[in-house]
């Protein structure tokens, strides 16, 4: 018989198991925050210049950019 949990087919999550969802967990948690960053930023920025809502947009637009990015290039140096 196969150890392990009921459902798993005998496979246990090792560290390469645990490697990948933590390097998911990573680009996730960079994508939140370049988007909340931006947004936060866009936030303060019409609170300064009394330009609503212009800079929210434009700051959440240019976070989920730079999320993209961000995202793209880690990706890029997992296949290297």
């Amino acid at each position: 018989m196969k150890e392990g949990r009921p459902g798993d087919g005998g496979r246990r999550a090792g560290p390469e198991g645990l490697r990948g969802y933590l390097r998911f967990l990573h680009l996730g948690t960079l994508m939140a925050l370049t988007i909340s960053l931006g947004v936060f930023g866009g936030v303060w920025l019409d609170g300064k210049l009394s330009t609503t809502p212009a800079l929210t947009v434009a700051g959440s637009l240019l976070g989920v950019g730079l999320g993209m990015g961000v995202v793209i290039l880690e990706v890029g140096k997992g296949r290297r």
